[in-house]
C-alpha cells in the first residue's frame, strides 16, 4: 500500500471544518497549560460535535506501547475490529499500526497538535483517497504527554458527516416547525 504523507502544525479555519472545531476547542481549554488534560473537568469528549465521536480514537501512552483507550465506531467499521482497551502493536494491519506509533511519537515529542494528510490512489476505483487526522496531546501533569486524542476523518466519510448534519439540521427544523 504507498501513500503520501505531510505532517504539519494544525491552524484553526484553515483545515477541514470538523477537525478545525476540535482543536479550536483543545485550544479553549487549556487554561493557559501547553496541554489540556483527558479528564471531564478540561478536554471532554462529550464537549466534541456528536457527529465527529464517532471517527475518534484516544491512546494512552504506555512505557513501549500504546494503549487504544476509545476507539470510535465508525473506526470499527473501517478496520472491522473494535481496538478499545487493545495495544497499539496488536492493531492490524501492522504497516499502519507503525504508521500511528511514528504520529504518536511526534506528538509526544513536540507536545503540541499535529496535523497528518494521508494520501493514496484506491487500487480499484482509481479514485484518490484523502485522510485527514488531527493529533491532540494531554497531559495529566501539564509537562507530560499522557494521552493523545485523534479526529480522523477522509473525504468520503467526510462526505457522510455533512450529508448526516445536513439531515439532523433538516430535521430539527421540522420538529422545531410542528
Amino acid at each position: 500500500m504507498d501513500f503520501t504523507v505531510s505532517v504539519e502544525k494544525p491552524v484553526v479555519g484553515k483545515i477541514w471544518k470538523e477537525l478545525s472545531e476540535v482543536l479550536e476547542y483543545w485550544l479553549s481549554v487549556r487554561s493557559g497549560s501547553t496541554m489540556p488534560k483527558w479528564h471531564y473537568s478540561s478536554f471532554d469528549l462529550a464537549s466534541i460535535n456528536p457527529s465527529s465521536i464517532p471517527y475518534v480514537a484516544v491512546f494512552d501512552v504506555l512505557p513501549v506501547d500504546y494503549r487504544i483507550r476509545y476507539f470510535g465506531t465508525q473506526r470499527v467499521r473501517l478496520q472491522g475490529k473494535d481496538f478499545t482497551n487493545y495495544l497499539l502493536s496488536d492493531y492490524q494491519p501492522q504497516a499502519i499500526a507503525e504508521k500511528i506509533a511514528g504520529e504518536l511519537e511526534l506528538v509526544i515529542k513536540n507536545k503540541e497538535p499535529m496535523k497528518v494528510s494521508t494520501r493514496r490512489t484506491d487500487p480499484e476505483t482509481g479514485e484518490t483517497l484523502t485522510y485527514e487526522f488531527l493529533y491532540l496531546p494531554l497531559s495529566t501533569n501539564g509537562i507530560d504527554v499522557d494521552t493523545v486524542f485523534t479526529l480522523g476523518l477522509d473525504n468520503r466519510s467526510l462526505q457522510k458527516l455533512h450529508r448526516e448534519y445536513d439531515d439532523v439540521r433538516r430535521k430539527h427544523r421540522i420538529d422545531s416547525f410542528l
